[in-house]
This record gives structure tokens, C-alpha cells and sequence, in this order.
């Protein structure tokens, strides 16, 4: 019998522990100071560092860059947005820039794939990618994020989390898993999505409204505005579900 995948979404939370990760930040602003320093704490801890295209000028205006505080490993995408005087300034300090001009994939999805190859050939070992994101009102912007997660999954194993103002989402494979959730980080809601596909039979346990063989589809059930009841959460799915939840800072 498989074993399930075991996730630990809120990690990064704590500063204390000794987890490995890499951190990408994509092209959306700071919506308030407590999520610049939610950002800076991982981007300081991070054992591998990008941003995709015009992140670099977030990082550039809105960080303290000229000290070397916040300098990616590297910067990725179709420049179509970084300002040529803020790609000068990240290669005067030995940024790597690489042009991924495909248009048929997102600087996101692109910038993902180059951070595969790159834990790949120096052999660092992290246990997961956070990826600073924000719910602005791009709805399709967001939805190319999640599409990212589905595309991922041809050539990476480890998990990407998704990291907004106030909530983390991933993206639950079809089988079992386990998610621990620290109560002293646990948001007012929880969400499982069925995104991509309906799912057939969905069971849950450590909600408030858990699922049992239930099946889940746009048009029919999707498990919103749900709750914690425990610090433990099981899902066991068909098909693969976007979990989100918000986070207690």
C-alpha cells in the first residue's frame, strides 16, 4: 500500500526550525509591511533564491538591494517587464539573468523548471519551494499560478506552496496525504477545489465538514469556506484538488 504524501504547508512560519527551501518571488507588489516582512524572512532563510521578470523591479524599489540584502541566485523570464537599468544593476552584483523567451509557458512556470535543474546540478537539498504570489484582482493571473502547479508536476517532486497575503495554497496529487497544520497557525477557513477535473470520491478527516466518498466538480460540490477541527488533516482523493487555507501570522 503507497504510503501518503505528507505535507507541511505552514513550515516556513517558523523561524526556528532547520528546513531547507527555495524561494521565488513572481511579479506582484507588497500589499502591506507585515507582507514585505513575511517575504524578507523567507527570502533571508532560503537556500536558493529566484524572481521571475519584473519582480526584480520589486525587489529593486521596494527592498534594500543596493546593500546586496535581497540578490537572486537568479532572475528568469521574457524581460518584457523588468527595466533595463534594474537588469543592469542585478548583473553588476553577479546575478545570474537568464532569457526563457517561450511564450507558450509563464515566466512562473518557466523560472520553476530552471530551479529544477539548478538544485539538480549543485545537489542542494531542500524539502520545498515557496513561491511569493498575491491575490490581487488578476483572477487570470491566479489561475495561471495554480495552472503552474498542474504543469509542475511533470518534473518535480517536491512540493511548491504558493504563498499570498494571508493564505498558502497547493496542490494535492490524486491519493493520500497528510497535512499538518499547527493550530497556533491556523487561519478562520480552509478550501479544497476541484480544479482541472471533478473528482469522484473524496474523503477527508480533521474538518469542520469533512468529506466521505463524496464527489467534487464546478457545477456541483466544492468544499469552501470549510474549517480545522484538528492539527492533523487526511485527504484522500481520485483526482488531484487545490487545497488553500488561511494563515494565522
Amino acid at each position: 500500500m503507497a504510503q501518503p504524501t505528507v505535507w507541511h504547508p505552514y513550515s516556513f512560519l517558523n523561524e526556528a526550525n532547520d528546513l531547507r527551501f527555495a524561494v521565488i518571488k513572481l511579479n506582484t507588489p507588497f500589499h502591506s509591511e507585515s507582507g514585505r516582512k513575511l517575504f524578507e524572512s523567507l527570502w533571508s532563510r532560503a537556500a536558493v533564491r529566484a524572481c521571475t521578470d519584473g519582480a526584480v523591479n520589486i525587489l529593486y524599489d521596494c527592498v534594500d538591494s543596493a546593500k546586496g540584502k535581497f540578490l537572486p541566485d537568479f532572475v528568469s523570464g521574457d524581460f518584457d517587464s523588468a527595466r533595463p537599468e534594474v537588469l543592469q544593476f542585478f548583473r553588476d552584483k553577479g546575478v545570474c539573468i537568464v532569457n526563457t523567451p517561450d511564450q507558450n509557458e509563464t515566466d512562473f512556470t518557466k523560472c520553476v523548471r530552471l530551479m529544477t535543474s539548478k538544485v539538480k546540478e549543485d545537489q542542494i537539498q531542500i524539502s520545498a519551494i515557496f513561491v511569493h504570489v498575491s491575490n490581487d484582482d488578476r483572477l487570470d493571473h491566479t489561475m495561471a499560478n495554480i495552472n503552474t502547479l498542474f504543469f509542475s508536476r511533470d518534473f518535480i517532486s517536491i512540493p511548491i506552496y504558493l504563498i499570498m497575503q494571508h493564505s498558502v495554497c497547493f496542490l494535492l496529487p490524486e491519493g493520500k496525504h497528510v497535512i499538518h497544520a499547527p493550530s497556533c497557525y491556523q487561519g478562520d477557513w480552509c478550501a479544497l477545489i476541484p480544479v482541472g477535473q471533478p473528482c469522484d470520491n473524496v474523503t477527508t478527516t480533521g474538518l469542520k465538514y469533512n468529506l466521505s466518498n463524496m464527489s467534487m466538480k464546478f457545477g456541483g460540490i466544492v468544499s469552501t469556506s470549510n474549517s480545522f477541527q484538528d492539527e492533523t488533516i487526511t485527504v484522500d482523493t481520485d483526482q488531484p484538488l487545490l487545497w488553500s487555507s488561511d494563515i494565522r501570522m
